[in-house]
Parts: structure tokens; sequence; C-alpha cells
């Protein structure tokens, strides 16, 4: 017994002889594993309390954007492109095309295409019409510069259209001819607003694959009368139409006769059709004049003129001619007139 009452808890120690009940509350003992289990519950509901909360600021963020999405036009609903060839011969036809896609979920109306024409280029057919022109689609309706524009009216979502032109490209060799295009539309659900956007393609040019040459002797005295002789050759697969030759004669030459004649005094003729690998020429006859020594050259340019009559040139040679020194000469007066023989080397004297 006492060594009961020795071991007794302390709070018993304070309880009254004889007495049965207490109110004393007896010590709490901690629960290191139920503490730990409980803070992994608190854990966990933090977790899932952010989870939804994300949850429904995503869910609330994608419907807001779906929601703009469905009911606005912005640019990148907008496909605009412009697509051609990527180098043509200079005097050929090119085929340039424009695509509109209306990737939005709203209707546009009032779509309305423009087409900035590049210089050298002649259209001459388009699909559709373009606004303004007459029926029938021929070339003569068509502008040969400027901007043509369609009126394409509507466009349902996720619908497209396309456009094609073709026409003639004149330019310089290594050049680069620009198509600008340009869209506007009206959302359905917005008629008060405007919607545009701008896209641009380019077409390389090659030179022609003409030969050109002139033949003129390479030494010639003054006064004496030569004939200058300008050939072209196709080199191309199909006719050479349209083409014009231009021929520079140095100071001091005088021409006499042209074969084919010219019509004016330039020296400039509209070529015919040429066929593949077919060549032509033009004859100069005339005098040439000028100091001992000299150089005279000759220039020979083949190219096109474009509708507002700009020559473009697209092969150019030139050769020169040395003026050399008469070897003798011979004075014959004749009632006191003088006349002067100028005789080169080599040359026959009557």
């Amino acid at each position: 017994r006492e060594r009961f009452r020795a071991s007794r808890p302390e709070y018993l120690e304070k309880q009254p002889q004889g007495s049965q009940t207490t109110d004393v509350t007896p010590p709490t003992f901690y629960d290191a594993a139920d503490a730990a289990r409980r803070r992994r519950r608190r854990m966990f509901y933090g977790l899932g309390i952010l989870v939804a909360i994300f949850l429904i600021a995503g869910g609330t963020y994608g419907g807001t954007r779906w929601y703009r999405e469905s009911r606005t036009v912005q640019a990148h609903h907008v496909k605009l492109s412009v697509s051609g060839p990527e180098r043509v011969v200079s005097g050929e036809d090119a085929r340039v095309q424009l695509h509109i896609e209306n990737s939005s979920r709203v209707p546009w109306e009032n779509v309305a295409v423009e087409l900035k024409l590049p210089q050298g280029f002649t259209p001459k057919t388009t699909s559709p019409l373009p606004a303004g022109s007459p029926g029938g689609g021929s070339a003569s309706a068509l502008p040969t510069e400027g901007t043509l524009v369609w009126a394409l009216g509507t466009l349902p979502p996720r619908a497209s259209e396309d456009i094609t032109v073709t026409g003639r490209l004149l330019g310089e060799e290594g050049t680069a001819s620009l198509f600008n295009a340009n869209v506007t539309l009206t959302p359905g659900n917005r008629p008060g607003t405007t919607v545009e956007k701008s896209a641009f393609g380019s077409v390389a040019l090659a030179g022609i694959p003409v030969e050109l040459s002139i033949d003129v002797p390479r030494a010639a005295a003054s006064g004496t009368p030569l004939t200058v002789k300008v050939i072209y050759q196709n080199r191309t697969t199909s006719d050479l139409t349209g083409a014009r030759l231009v021929v520079e004669t140095p100071s001091g030459f005088s021409v006499s006769s042209t074969t084919p004649p010219v019509p004016g005094r330039e020296l400039s003729w509209d070529l015919p059709p040429l066929p593949p690998q077919q060549q032509g020429e033009v004859a100069i006859a005339g005098t040439i004049e000028g100091p001992p020594e000299s150089a005279k050259p000759f220039t020979a340019k083949i190219g096109f003129v474009t509708p507002d009559g700009r020559f473009v040139a697209q092969r150019t040679v030139q050769r020169s001619l040395a003026i050399e020194r008469a070897a003798f000469s011979l004075t014959q007066v004749l009632n006191n007139e003088k006349d002067i023989l100028k005789v080169a080397p080599g040359s026959e004297v009557n």
C-alpha cells in the first residue's frame, strides 16, 4: 500500500482522504501521429481550394476568350496572301493569285479587295471581274495601270475566296515587281466597325533570251561610206512578240538609208513576231567622219515598250569603230572647185 501510494500520480495526491471523486482535471497526453494526420488533412484541404480557384479562374478566362473570339473579328482572323511565279522572263505572262479567308466565327460584310499594279504590268484577264468592269472580261475593259478593286460583298465564317489576275509583265532584268493587296471588311455583328489587312507578293524578272550583235568594221578612214548591221536571234521556245530594237549611232555618222526603213528620224524598229531560234537583222548605211585615232561607238538595244510609252531595254551591246589615217589623198580642181578624195589602205582608185 505504501508502494502504491508512493506511485500515485501527483494529481491524486491532492485528493482528500476517503474521497471517491475529484475535481482535478487529468492531464492530456500529446499524440504525434494524430497531429501529423491533422496537418496533412489541412494541407490537402488548402491544395484543393487552390486547385478549385485555378479551375474557376481558367474556366472564366477560357469562356470569356471563347465568347470574344466568337463575337469579334480581329486582324489575325483575316487571312490574305498574294502568290505568283518566283521568276518570269520579261515580256511574258505572269499569273498572280489573291487568297482571302474568313477564319472567324462572324460573317463578313462589305468585303472589298484592292490590288495595286506594279509598273510594267498589263492585265489581260481577271477572275472574277473587278468592280466597274463591263461584261465579257476582255483585256480592253481592264485598266492598264493603277489599282484593281473587287467588291466581294459577304463572306461567311470559315469561307474563302480566290482572285486570279493574268497579265504581261515588263521590267529590267534583275529587278522585282511588287503586287500590293489590301482587304477591308465590316463584321456582321458590328456594322459600325471596319477591319483592314494588307499583304504583298513579288515576282523577279529575268532578261529575255535574245542574242544581239553589231556587225561593223573595226576601223575606217574618215569620210568612208559603210554599212552597219544589227543581228538579233530569238532563243526562247515561243514567238518573240512586241519587241523593239533601238540603235544609237556616234557623232559624225550620217545615215543615208536603213533596211527596213524607219518611220521617223530615230533609229527605232518595232520588230515583227519572230519564231523560236530564228534571227533577223537591220542594216544602216551611212558615212563616218571624225579625227584620226578616235573611237566611234555604235549601241544597239532590244526590249519592250510599257503601256505608258517607256522603253525598257532587255539586251544592250556596243561596238566601236576606230578612225584611222588615210594612206594618201587626191585633190581634184575643176573650175576652181576643189574635190578631195580620201583613200583608205587597200582601196582601189579609179
